[in-house]
């Protein structure tokens, strides 16, 4: 089935599936097309959800577009691993034709490998967390088991993965995640200053927020390597702002006032973190 949750869009889509598909809101068959009068994504995906009956479900976003050979690559993966309920594909994104769109996606397209390659080392530990919505696929039931997806997180699927993985502890399931190789999907990213850093705004905002809400399972053993690795630096990673702020708001002084012997060192601090992920990056691409 394949189910379009159409969330009170205004950009002409439900005028192209009624001229252009000869679709019926919220009529059956095996191409269906779910009117909503806006609620937001996490509701839309909600309310999906409760429509099918299938034992896999696919978030695919309206910009997302999937390789030939995805979907089947996602369903074998299901396939050998009953213990596995939420796996997330491999994304490259696309920002547009422009010059500036370019630039963008030259630029997210090496952080994309990076932080896929990332991600599938902590599948590896067991200790994923961070599901692509744009490109995921869930076992229904255990969804629906722990409340669906929450309307008031900015990042609705990275706290899914937090209270599906909480939720088998507490319960004493085995329950995996994973990244997928085979499965490949091109999505539409930022392709201007704005929208990207309105993004990012969003993403760490979200990131914080589901921090905060989980953080008993930090450290927690219980967790396994989810508790006692992947957490405790995505703790740390919360406070890099502030590192990051505090060692420019130093140097600038430094310089400022002529204090070498704290300029320098600082600095030095600066270009050798600058010198690890630009190592950590080529390391990405030649992987």
């Amino acid at each position: 089935t394949i189910l379009i949750a159409d969330d009170g869009s205004t950009d002409g889509t439900a005028a192209l599936l009624r001229t252009q598909y000869g679709m019926t809101e919220n009529a059956a068959g095996p191409l269906r097309w779910l009117r909503l009068p806006g609620g937001g994504k996490a509701q839309a995906l909600n309310a999906a959800l409760t429509t099918l009956t299938d034992e896999l479900v696919l978030t695919v976003d309206a910009d997302t577009l999937l390789e030939p050979t995805a979907l089947a690559a996602m369903q074998a993966a299901f396939a050998q691993d009953p213990a596995l309920v939420a796996a997330t594909g491999v994304l490259f994104p696309a920002c547009g034709p422009t010059r500036t769109g370019q630039l963008f996606q030259w630029f997210q397209t090496y952080e994309y490998m990076r932080n896929f390659l990332s991600r599938y080392a902590w599948g590896r530990q067991d200790g994923l967390l961070l599901l692509s919505g744009a490109f995921a696929a869930y076992r229904r039931q255990a969804v629906l088991d722990v409340g669906g997806f929450d309307p008031d997180c900015l990042v609705e699927d990275y706290e899914l993965t937090h209270r599906m993985r909480d939720y088998a502890v507490q319960h004493g399931l085995h329950w995996t995640t994973a990244v997928v190789g085979g499965a490949r999907a091109q999505t539409e990213a930022p392709g201007a200053v704005g929208p990207f850093l309105r993004q990012r705004r969003r993403w760490f905002g979200g990131f914080l927020q589901t921090q905060l809400w989980y953080r008993h399972m930090v450290g927690s053993t219980a967790h396994g390597h989810l508790g006692t690795r992947m957490l405790p630096v995505k703790a740390l990673d919360t406070m890099q702002p502030l590192y990051g702020l505090t060692s420019i708001a130093l140097l600038l002084i430094a310089i400022a006032t002529g204090a070498a012997d704290v300029a320098l060192p600082v600095a030095g601090v600066i270009g050798a973190k600058i010198a690890l992920d630009l190592g950590f990056y080529i390391w990405s691409l030649h992987l």
